[in-house]
């Protein structure tokens, strides 16, 4: 499986579309493509939409290498600040939920059910009007 994505430069924010069953080999070869474009500048959100992702094959011990991943992009002056995923089935939430517990003090990780959750944390509501 191959995971697309798109990078909006004036948001800096990724959008991340995994298909099928995804594991370390997918997750791996999408950071090193989004490390290594050029086109990508400062990302302050990444969400990653997980309602066609069928299966996860990924284990507990091979996330540590996906963390160090992670790391390089930040190295790389890349920057991170959240990831959010849209995980409408408990499985994916789940799943993002854990992520969360493991790169929580790296950056944040919000798990959501719906994409009209997203404006509410890209735009918290100030209560002015």
């Amino acid at each position: 499986m191959t995971i697309h994505y798109e990078y909006d430069a004036d948001a800096q924010i990724v959008t991340v579309r995994p298909r099928g069953v995804l594991g370390l080999s997918d997750i791996l070869g999408y950071l090193n493509r989004l490390g290594e474009d050029q086109g990508v500048g400062g990302i302050k959100t990444e969400i990653v939409f997980f309602e066609d992702v069928s299966d996860f094959t990924i284990t507990y011990s091979e996330i540590e290498a996906v963390r160090a991943a992670y790391e390089q992009i930040m190295a790389r002056g890349k920057g991170l600040e959240q990831t959010i995923f849209v995980a409408p089935r408990d499985i994916q939430y789940g799943i993002a939920r854990m992520v969360g517990g493991i790169f929580g003090d790296r950056f944040e990780v919000r798990a959501v059910r719906t994409v009209d959750e997203i404006s509410g944390i890209l735009a918290p509501d100030t209560g002015q009007s």
